[in-house]
């Protein structure tokens, strides 16, 4: 009996001596911080090392944050805690989905996430009841303050300069609180179901459209090219015509020309050969001319009707014959 009040006796003391160490000191982590109060008011600010404090005079104060737990954009677990250890380090904060509307009444669903880091643990711990809270109602009023002034299209093709405008207003709020913030980025700019299928029947007219005045830019070309090929072929054969029928022309003329070259040899060939004849060749030559246009009336069995000059000079010129 006297044995185990003993031993809780000397339990309780240790505890008693545990919770004493516990309380008279305090150790900080690398890449943490603490901000220590006494009766309530700062005293200081410890990073990493092993810190002294006076017990029941001197404690850790306390920070209220918030965590996330998400499944998907539109699913997120909010988690609570009260910690006195600052985490120090860069830290990827990833903000719920967020309803904007745009200038054009077009509402959009916008996922932003955030690197941040602090810097002051003082302000952090003193300036905002809820860090966490402050900096996410921040970021939302930023986005629709920027988004509010710009149309759908626009901020679906200006990802970038929508980033760069929240995280520059961000970031002037947020050092008075003591976070930097790296950056601010749009992992979704989503409008709602019945935009995106308006959206994607105007996609399909666009690219309709498209087709179609393809094609009729092809239809057009295709007629232009057939219109100057028959065009040069029309051309080509008007070129080969003429070229043609002047070659005509020219044998032809050269055939009269030989022709009447050929007669007037023989002209002269005849009236060599009748020198001495009183004959006039000229009067012979249309005498045979006479008498072979009678031979061919005469061979022709069809009704031939002949008118017989009233001078019968051509027939006194076969006279001579």
């Amino acid at each position: 009996m006297y044995t185990g009040v003993v031993l809780i006796s000397i339990l309780v003391i240790i505890l008693l001596i545990y919770w004493f160490i516990c309380k008279c000191c305090i150790v900080v982590e690398q890449g943490t911080a603490v901000i220590i109060e006494r009766f309530g008011k700062y005293l200081k600010k410890c990073e990493a090392g092993f810190y002294p404090m006076i017990p029941f005079v001197d404690s850790p104060r306390r920070i209220r944050w918030r965590t996330y737990e998400a499944s998907s954009p539109s699913k997120m677990k909010y988690y609570e805690k009260y910690s006195y250890v600052m985490d120090l380090r860069q830290t990827i904060f990833d903000l719920p989905l967020q309803s904007i509307i745009t200038r054009d009444n077009v509402e959009i669903a916008v996922h932003p996430m955030m690197l941040i880091q602090i810097t002051d643990p003082v302000r952090v711990a003193y300036e905002t009841f809820d860090i966490i809270e402050a900096v996410e109602r921040l970021v939302q009023t930023s986005l629709r303050s920027v988004i509010g002034d710009m149309g759908l299209d626009d901020t679906l093709a200006s990802r970038q300069e929508i980033e760069k405008l929240v995280s520059n207003k961000v970031s002037k709020v947020c050092q008075d609180w003591g976070l930097t913030i790296s950056g601010v980025d749009l992992l979704e700019i989503d409008p709602t179901s019945s935009i995106q299928r308006a959206m994607h029947e105007q996609i399909r007219a666009e690219r309709y459209r498209r087709t179609q005045k393809v094609t009729a830019e092809g239809n057009a070309e295709q007629m232009r090219l057939q219109a100057e090929g028959e065009c040069q072929a029309l051309k080509a054969r008007a070129t080969g015509d003429s070229e043609s029928m002047k070659l005509i022309a020219k044998g032809n003329s050269d055939a009269r020309l030989i022709i009447a070259e050929k007669t007037a040899a023989s002209i002269r060939v005849v009236a060599e050969a009748m020198k001495g004849l009183c004959s006039d060749p000229t009067q012979y030559l249309i005498g045979i001319k006479y008498i072979k246009m009678l031979t061919a009336l005469a061979n022709n069995n069809a009704p031939v009707e002949v008118y017989i000059p009233l001078q019968m000079d051509v027939g006194g010129a076969t006279a001579h014959l």
